[in-house]
Formats: structure tokens, C-alpha cells, sequence
């Protein structure tokens, strides 16, 4: 093991510019994809192994050519917020990249002790199309992409780090014990995609309840808001779930509570706003939610009070976290 710890050795310092080259690439190879994908996803990050894991995982797996048998000195980890998107994001390598081997764990596992051990794995390099000097070196070294759920990856690091590796080595009073944590979190993994396909479902119908006037007295939340504003302003672009989540708060200190009241409300005033937007820039510069929220700016001065306050709220938070010693030490 010395003779070939010694070569390996002087293989990894010389090629370890190329492996963090190659990580960056593949990183922004990974991260353009996915943001064009359209796929929300937790993290993705990346890592050249350290040359003392990889020699201690020569020895440990018995590698007799480290520098063909070792396949993850450059990794990348992709972590999804639900299983579904584990599918997507695995189409997006394979468009992206030159898959080699692929194992997949994650889904559809027959043992179920295996929830810890569950994680897509894809062996990549460069693909073809990437050429010219800024891949020519990067081509032919091995990347190894894992794609995981939130919970998959949790369950992996705290099981990693009790460091049991097999069933063998778990001591038969705490097995019990190992496994159902394991399903615990399989189990919520498995209603975190319940929920979703749920929250959809309820969106769409109660958007089409809004919509059509059939809503009148619902209470409001993130969807009835999204019918409402999709009812009186159907012209314009949509902002997204989240800022129309960010409204709803905001109008709920107000004292609205049903959706027809604040219906009205809009209504009432969508002239004014249409002649504040062609004051201040033209027609057609203000989304959905920028429509509404002009209008209560225009109309109601509590509304300036509540965006005053919360807007405070979040310099503050900001600064928390660009310093957080800093509070503590306040």
C-alpha cells in the first residue's frame, strides 16, 4: 500500500488544479441546467475529495488502479425537495453531461432497511459538445453527481456519522431503534409528496372557485389571493406563489378576512390605479400583485404603516444574518 499511496500521491498533486477545474466546470454546467429546468431544488454543491479520504478509500475498498477504480474524486450533490423532482433532475444530467454508469437507490428501493443508504448516483464527464481549450484537459476524468431528497440526505449524514457501516455493525439492542428512525423518515418523505400533490390540487380548484365568482365568502389565503388577483387582473404577469404569500400576510393586517371584500375593494379602485401606472412609467409595467399593491398604497394609509413596519423587519433580519456575533454580543 505504500508503493501505491505514494503514486497515487503524486498523481493527485499534480492533476488537483484539473480536479477543481473540472468541479467548477460542472458546477455551472449543473447549476445553468437547472435553473432553465425550472426545477426547484434545496442545494447543489460540489467538492474535490482531499487526498487523505482518498487514499484511506483505496485502502479501504482494496483498489488496485486508483486512478480508474476511483470514479468520486470530484463530486457534485444535488439535493431535491421532493421525490418526484428526483426523475427530473436525472434528465437534466443526462441532457447536460456524458453518464457513464448510473445507480439509483432512491425511489423504488426493495429493502426496507435502506432508507439511509437511498441516493441516485451518476458517473459523468464532460460531454462531447462542451470543446475547445476550456474542456480539452477535463475531458476523461470522472465526476460523480448524487441526487438526494432533504430528508434522504438527513437521514445519510446522521446515519454516516453514527458510523455503523451495515446492518452487521449495528448492535442488536439499537437496530430496532436504527430502522424505525429510518422509516420515520421515509414515511414524511412520502407525505411531503402526499402534500404537494394535495397543495396543487387545492390550487388549481380553488383558483377556478375564485375565478368564476363562486368564492364570495372564502376566507383569504395564498390561493384564493392567486384567483382574485388572476379575476381582476388577468392581463398582467403572475409574481409568483411566494410574493403573493408575502400579500396575503400583509393584507391580513388590515382585517380583511374574506375574499369578496376585498374583491370589492380592488374593483373600486383598479381606475385609480390604472391612472397612477400611466403617470409614473406607461401601461402595463405592474404585475398582478404589483396592481393590488399599488392600489391599497393608493387608498388605504394603514397599508403604508403595515409595508413601513415589515420592511423594517426585514433590514433588520439582514443584518442578523450578514452579522449574527454581532447581535449576540448586543
Amino acid at each position: 500500500m505504500d508503493n501505491l499511496a505514494t503514486s497515487y500521491g503524486l498523481y493527485y498533486e499534480e492533476k488537483k488544479p484539473l480536479f477543481e477545474r473540472l468541479c467548477k466546470e460542472a458546477g455551472f454546467i449543473l447549476d445553468e441546467a437547472l435553473k432553465q429546468s425550472g426545477i426547484k431544488i434545496h442545494s447543489h454543491s460540489g467538492r474535490v475529495k482531499d487526498l487523505n479520504h482518498a487514499l484511506e478509500k483505496i485502502q479501504r475498498k482494496g483498489y488496485i488502479d486508483p486512478v480508474v477504480e476511483m470514479e468520486d474524486i470530484v463530486g457534485y450533490r444535488v439535493v431535491c425537495l421532493y421525490a418526484s423532482d428526483l426523475r427530473n433532475v436525472a434528465e437534466v444530467i443526462r441532457s447536460n453531461f456524458k453518464v457513464l454508469k448510473a445507480e439509483t437507490h432512491a425511489t423504488d428501493a426493495p429493502d426496507p432497511t435502506s432508507f439511509g443508504y437511498m441516493s441516485d448516483h451518476f458517473i459523468c464527464e464532460i460531454a462531447d459538445n462542451h470543446t475547445g481549450a476550456r474542456y480539452d484537459k477535463l475531458k476523461g476524468i470522472p465526476i460523480e453527481i448524487q441526487c438526494r431528497t432533504i430528508l434522504m440526505d438527513a437521514w445519510a449524514n446522521v446515519s454516516h456519522h453514527l458510523e455503523y457501516k451495515g446492518d452487521a455493525s449495528i448492535p442488536d439492542h439499537l437496530r430496532r431503534d436504527f430502522y424505525a428512525l429510518s422509516g420515520l423518515f421515509y414515511v414524511a418523505d412520502k407525505h411531503f409528496e402526499l402534500f404537494l400533490g394535495a397543495a396543487k390540487s387545492s390550487t388549481e380548484r380553488t383558483i377556478s372557485m375564485v375565478v368564476s365568482g363562486e368564492a364570495e365568502d372564502a376566507p383569504i389565503d395564498v390561493d384564493t389571493m392567486q384567483g382574485l388577483l388572476q379575476q381582476l387582473f388577468s392581463d398582467r404577469n403572475f409574481a409568483g406563489q411566494a410574493a403573493v404569500s408575502e400579500f396575503v400576510e400583509e393584507v391580513a393586517q388590515l382585517g380583511y378576512t374574506s375574499i369578496g371584500v376585498l374583491r370589492e375593494k380592488l374593483a373600486g379602485i383598479k381606475p385609480k390605479i390604472l391612472r397612477h401606472e400611466k403617470l409614473v412609467g406607461g401601461s402595463g409595467q405592474y404585475s398582478q400583485l404589483g396592481m393590488a399593491r399599488v392600489g391599497l398604497e393608493l387608498d388605504d394609509p394603514r397599508y403604508k404603516d403595515v409595508l413601513r413596519v415589515r420592511r423594517a423587519q426585514k433590514r433588520s433580519a439582514q443584518r442578523l444574518r450578514s452579522n449574527p456575533a454581532k447581535d449576540s454580543e448586543e
